[in-house]
């Protein structure tokens, strides 16, 4: 599939409960389990709903209405055929096809190519601890571990490709983990090499089914929304003068990044 024809529909969409502002809490309460970790509340026709993680929910007054439950996101809905790469700046937004909630999209997955020259270098390594910090704080919560080695390394440009491609990775895992409800596991490897700066993401949350598989390998068509996102962000990467691969492993999949580092570091390895 092409990149312009990947729809929100296809990314890795966190599940949610729907319900009316008009419910109590103990009416959605047998429908959050655990694998559900958001609720969005409609109160009738239009873009917006509110959203709520379920351990908002839980702890509320079982007798409360949700349209009095304090807190909350405000939620953007928009249609699943909506292009990946148009979608609004808001979050979340709140997936609807027909008259169906299939999903929310928290954090950004494909973000869009700069338009803009960058100059100089960040430091790699500070920038991605920067980035973890939220979804450790998230899979520390959940009893997933995560499993970092993060070596000193420079990245040329602003560094916003490596924290993207590092943010969407981490929360394409978690997604994956939850939805399997098997032990898994995420290792996270960072490094500056002779060919630029390496980042590596395995997700250890089961082994993919054959037809991902083949897709990733051979790049036949695949609807599967662990591949969607690689390609989307292979291309990203190759935009950045980076290069991109993805292996199936026993235990799940290995995202392989490099990315451009200061020509001073060219052959440079950091230990």
């Amino acid at each position: 599939m092409e990149a312009a024809e990947v729809t929100i529909a296809h990314l890795p969409l966190g599940e949610v409960v729907c319900a009316w502002g008009a419910e109590t809490v103990r009416d959605v309460m047998p429908r959050l389990s655990g694998v559900i970790c958001h609720l969005v509340v409609r109160g009738g026709a239009g873009d917006r709903a509110r959203v709520f993680r379920s351990s908002q929910v839980l702890r509320a007054d079982p007798d409360l209405m949700l349209d009095m439950l304090p807190g909350g996101s405000d939620g953007l809905v928009v249609a699943a055929t909506t292009k990946a790469h148009h979608l609004p700046v808001h979050r979340p937004l709140v997936v609807q096809e027909d008259d169906d909630i299939t999903g929310i999209l928290i954090a950004d997955v494909a973000p869009p190519v700069r338009a803009t020259p960058r100059k100089g270098s960040v430091d790699a390594r500070e920038l991605a601890m920067a980035t973890m910090r939220d979804a450790m704080k998230t899979y520390r919560k959940e009893a997933i571990p995560i499993v970092l080695d993060i070596r000193d390394g420079r990245v040329e440009g602003d560094g916003q490709t490596l924290s993207d491609v590092l943010q969407i990775l981490l929360n394409t895992a978690l997604e994956s983990a939850r939805k399997r409800q098997e032990l898994s596991c995420v290792h996270v490897f960072l490094s500056q090499g002779d060919s630029g700066l390496w980042l590596v993401v395995e997700d250890r949350s089961g082994r993919l089914d054959e037809e991902a598989q083949r897709a990733l390998v051979a790049g036949t068509p695949s609807q599967h929304k662990t591949v969607l996102t690689y390609r989307a962000l292979k291309e990203r990467v190759e935009g950045d003068q980076g290069s991109m691969t993805c292996q199936p492993s026993p235990w799940g999949v290995r995202f392989i990044v490099c990315l451009k580092a200061p020509e001073r570091l060219q052959g440079f390895r950091s230990s």
